[in-house]
């Protein structure tokens, strides 16, 4: 490569332009300052101190369960096997728990695209305009049909998707 005496190379520029990036932005120093963006989420260790109802410092199953969290996070957390967690194994419990809810939500989004499929190949249904919307594994029909056998039916196919654990049909048929 030619080089000109006023020009640096692009690796030196890149490596400075990282090195100047790190000065400026330190999101650790920045949250020792208080000047990192706030967010709603408590921090971990306020959070597993609201959790820890009797104060002794660990979590039972039943704490951690309280505020609706999943077993799963809390067993796969649980390092020691002492049926207990600790702030360090909280954290990581916390951490199980989103992408335990990550997984439901994408589960429900599935479950969504499925049944809209579904009802769209079956030939009494295809050309209607049926709202599906899923929750924990709870399927809702929404919208108008031509006559009650087309509600019957969406219903019946929606519930034999495979993970759908409930239909909630509210299907409308147009006077």
């Amino acid at each position: 490569m030619k080089r000109y005496p006023h020009q640096l190379p692009v690796t030196s520029l890149v490596g400075a332009l990282v090195v100047a990036l790190g000065l400026v932005w330190n999101p650790a120093k920045a949250s020792q300052q208080g000047a990192g963006p706030q967010t709603a989420t408590p921090a971990p260790a306020a959070e597993f101190r609201d959790q820890d109802s009797n104060g002794d410092g660990a979590l039972t199953l039943a704490e951690f369960t309280a505020r609706g969290y999943d077993e799963r996070a809390f067993r796969n957390a649980d390092l020691d096997d002492n049926g207990l967690l600790g702030a360090g194994e909280y954290v990581k419990a916390r951490s199980l728990q989103d992408r335990i809810s990550a997984g439901e939500y994408i589960d429900d989004a599935w479950l969504t695209t499925k049944v809209k499929a579904v009802l769209l190949k079956e030939d009494l249904l295809g050309g209607l305009d049926i709202g599906v919307e899923t929750r924990d594994g709870v399927v809702q029909l929404s919208g108008w049909v031509d006559e009650p056998g087309q509600a019957h039916k969406a219903g019946q196919v929606a519930a034999s998707v495979k993970g759908v654990r409930e239909v909630e049909n509210d299907l409308l048929v147009k006077e």
